[in-house]
């Protein structure tokens, strides 16, 4: 059991420092690319950059390559570059609050819910739990609305907390109840905001990123 869950840690650890690579990459414009991956060559003796000589001739900065203006009009912004691209002030004014926020990046699934653990971040970024947990809820405040949630309910408060619409504290306050019951809803039914509660609720994404899940796995029956 020991040997499974170090060989678990150990793949997760080596997804984490693959995802903190490549960001640099995936953040950088077509002109600043090709100037980032020749500082990581000279940081790294064993990568060579090469280019094919037809790269400048293929290559347009007016945009004219028919191939290259396809690829970005098929290109789809992921859920990490979504996300990864709002990790900056002022929500996160600073280097270490960046940091953290990526290591909880690392730990968000495909539906957009965090399931890593906050005690081990902070051993990772030298800070206390409390400090990871209070930047965790900062993603309530970034798209897809309610990513970075624990789970369903939390995810629904977070996008409570976000809505886009002005409702009164009655109503707030109703929905929130609901919303920590979600369970048992229907015994709210007879309650006179159950209605507009329920319209509320059911525009909030569920799960969070599922704008962002591919829509091309097959389902088995």
């Amino acid at each position: 059991m020991a040997q499974v869950l170090s060989t678990s840690q150990a793949q997760k650890q080596n997804l984490n420092l693959s995802l903190k690579l490549w960001l640099p990459m995936l953040q950088s414009s077509l002109q600043d690319l090709e100037k980032h991956l020749k500082d990581v060559s000279y940081e790294n003796p064993f990568l060579e950059l090469k280019k094919p000589k037809e790269f400048y001739s293929n290559y347009s900065l007016s945009g004219t390559n028919g191939e290259f203006i396809e690829s970005i009009a098929t290109y789809s912004t992921s859920l990490n570059d979504k996300i990864s691209e709002q990790i900056c002030p002022p929500l996160f004014p600073t280097p270490n609050s960046q940091k953290v926020a990526l290591e909880i990046l690392c730990d968000i699934n495909e539906e957009g819910y965090f399931e890593g653990d906050i005690e081990q971040i902070a051993i990772t970024c030298n800070v206390y739990k409390e400090y990871v947990e209070s930047i965790r809820q900062r993603f309530s405040q970034l798209e897809p609305s309610g990513v970075g949630a624990y789970d369903l309910k939390e995810s629904f408060l977070f996008q409570l907390d976000t809505l886009d619409m002005k409702i009164d504290d009655e109503l707030y306050n109703f929905l929130k109840r609901i919303i920590k019951d979600i369970a048992h809803i229907d015994k709210y039914a007879s309650h006179h905001l159950f209605e507009k509660s329920k319209d509320i609720i059911k525009y909030f994404n569920n799960p969070p990123a599922i704008d962002y899940i591919n829509n091309n796995v097959q389902v088995i029956p």
